[in-house]
């Protein structure tokens, strides 16, 4: 004998369904008020054929930006591009690190792996493409979008596009910078502390046990060590160190990021002496080597290189 339920009992059903789904809304209602990103706006240049025709973010912007309208934008941007674009990065490092042999005759590589092998993975334009299409197809004033811009950024390092890979650092670092309370441009790099000599480029951080929890720290401030990152492996090792001279001595640089900033530091200290090492070596066998640029960059530069200002001319 089977149980067949009445009309009563499929509505009941029904509703009880609703009532979790809203009491689980209305929990998550804090978390959707605290924004640690601020809001970024661009114009993108369309084909002809398709000026008339309106962008997922474009459709947003016109819309009320509630905290419901938060919370889903948050989960599509998240879960459905930021996440598996993620994922998919982590595995191609992961294969370049299975593939990796090491020369033991020469200074082992920093890295586990190479960025030739990451260049030669086809899945890393994937990457490109999910990441680009989050920003595209999302509103622009959720809380994921400067994650995309970073991951976009770290994509474009492992193809060995150095300069798009800065561009899209740069593009989170000017975008993304603090704004004045009356929602004025504040200039980058000024005294974090009136009467204080300390440059600070860095975005200052919540602090608070609640706000840190129900918010995510922004993207910004990690952009900076990627930066140094690809300034090393471009072989500008002089603006490397005039923004890690800065970074370091940033007085509102967060904690959190130090071992990061540690390990962009060994990089940059180390790299110049593995090409020398690897020169003396090819030396030996043809009589040419190509040397860096400068033989001991200085890691404390005389005067600090600031990444480009707020009103910069946005490259993407």
């Amino acid at each position: 004998m089977t149980n067949q339920l009445t009309p009563s009992h499929t509505v009941f059903k029904y509703l009880r369904r609703m009532l979790h789904g809203w009491l689980l809304l209305a929990m998550c209602l804090p978390a959707l008020m605290a924004t640690a990103q601020p809001k970024l706006e661009f114009q993108m240049k369309k084909p002809k054929q398709f000026e008339e025709r309106k962008l997922g973010s474009e459709k947003m912007a016109d819309k009320k930006f509630t905290p419901i309208r938060r919370f889903f934008q948050n989960t599509y941007t998240h879960y459905n591009y930021y996440f598996n674009a993620n994922e998919k990065l982590i595995k191609i490092i992961d294969q370049a690190i299975e593939t990796q042999k090491d020369d033991y005759t020469e200074l082992l590589s920093f890295f586990p792996y190479s960025l030739k092998t990451t260049a030669a993975n086809g899945d890393i334009d994937s990457i490109l493409q999910t990441v680009t299409t989050g920003i595209l197809l999302h509103d622009l004033r959720n809380d994921w979008i400067d994650n995309l811009y970073l991951l976009m950024g770290k994509a474009y390092l492992h193809r060995m596009d150095f300069d798009s890979a800065m561009m899209s650092f740069q593009f989170l670092n000017t975008s993304y910078a603090p704004k004045e309370k009356d929602g004025y441009d504040q200039p980058i790099g000024s005294n974090s502390v009136e009467g204080s000599n300390a440059l600070s480029i860095a975005t200052k951080e919540k602090t608070n046990l609640a706000k840190k929890a129900l918010s995510r720290p922004p993207s910004r401030n990690e952009s900076f060590l990627w930066m140094i990152r690809t300034l090393t492996a471009k072989g500008n090792y002089l603006d490397a160190s005039s923004l890690l001279s800065t970074i370091k001595n940033d007085p509102v640089f967060p904690e959190r990021l130090r071992n990061e900033l540690n390990e962009v530091t060994s990089l940059y200290v180390l790299r110049p002496a593995a090409i020398r090492q690897r020169c003396r070596v090819h030396r030996k066998s043809s009589g040419q080597c190509e040397q860096p640029a400068r033989q001991s960059p200085p890691l404390l530069p005389r005067r600090p290189i600031v990444p480009a200002g707020r009103h910069a001319q946005r490259s993407l």
